[in-house]
């Protein structure tokens, strides 16, 4: 979808917003005109900006961007990150920042991965889409609130040593099976020591944290052009069928459907003029024509629905 948004002098507006998929670059020195919001659902990188913040990115990190405020940002292995985002611009947006609520030199927030976050970033999106290219008051005041929200609340603290060695030996091989059990002794623990830390810090069991993994890079495999085959042995899971009930529960939908509704929205790749390259198309916002990102579709991130368990039957984490 391209718009070009008609917006008052001195209103506020939210100008754009979509999900980005298999990013294959980074953006970098790049001098925004607008405030933003990018919410990081899959893979991991870094940020860096002129006021010399740095930051390592995970799943459930949320970059705040500024205007004027030159930074960089994008995925450690190329192809391994999905984000969403929104922006936005106008008097209201700055009072968050001229009032103390948002603070460029604390541009990373760490909220983690949380359902009903999702849910509303995708609500928001929606909302954006249906606009057709306007902004209203509502939809201003919704972002303002979801903004307020996620700068007051307490941030997380950095990972502990425990649930951080505990996340890369998870992360390392999605094809190897692991005995959680096994792995919290390793690690010189009990496995309900591991298992509450972990859903302390990330809100979710070990077990359950990488199945989400799993399928997140089912979804790359998928839209790649792999075959359940070839996806279901290198995202470590026994067969294409026990892929294909695993990414319905977690997903929504099975395999095949999730891919023809991507591709069938899909328009044409584009790029963001810094070499970040994937699954979005470029959408004009008026207020100053800078070309901002929209997806072509937004992959979907919903949660498995009901208790999270420690893993899925069939194979072993």
């Amino acid at each position: 979808m391209r718009f070009r948004e008609q917006v008052q002098p001195g209103s506020s507006a939210v100008f754009g917003a979509g999900w980005i998929a298999d990013k294959g670059g980074s953006c970098s020195d790049r001098d925004w005109r607008a405030y933003g919001l990018v919410y990081l659902t899959a893979g991991g990188g870094s940020y860096a900006d002129a006021n010399g913040h740095r930051a390592s990115l995970v799943p459930g990190d949320l970059m705040v961007l500024f205007p004027g405020l030159r930074h960089s940002y994008g995925p450690t292995t190329l192809g391994d990150w999905t984000e969403v985002w929104l922006g936005c611009r106008g008097p209201v947006f700055a009072a968050l920042e001229s009032d103390g609520i948002i603070d460029r030199h604390h541009p990373v927030l760490h909220p983690g991965l949380d359902e009903g976050l999702i849910a509303r970033f995708d609500g928001l999106v929606a909302a954006v889409d249906r606009a057709g290219g306007t902004s209203d008051a509502v939809l201003v005041a919704r972002l303002h609130q979801l903004i307020a929200e996620l700068a007051t609340a307490e941030r997380a603290p950095a990972p502990s040593s425990l649930v951080a060695r505990a996340r890369a030996e998870l992360e390392s091989d999605l094809r190897r099976a692991i005995d959680l059990p096994q792995l919290a002794r390793r690690l010189g623990v009990g496995y309900d020591t591991l298992r509450r830390a972990f859903h302390a810090e990330l809100g979710t069991t070990p077990g359950h944290w990488r199945l989400l993994r799993r399928i997140e890079r089912a979804k790359q495999l998928i839209a790649a052009g792999a075959t359940l085959d070839e996806t279901a042995e290198d995202a470590g899971f026994c067969d294409r069928f026990f892929l294909a009930r695993q990414f319905k529960a977690v997903v929504g939908m099975p395999p095949g459907v999730w891919k023809r509704e991507l591709l069938g929205a899909r328009g044409p790749i584009a790029s963001d003029g810094a070499g970040a390259e994937g699954r979005w198309r470029h959408t004009i916002g008026a207020a100053d024509a800078a070309t901002v990102l929209e997806p072509a579709t937004k992959p979907s991130h919903d949660k498995a629905r009901g208790q999270a368990r420690d893993g899925p039957r069939g194979r072993s984490p």
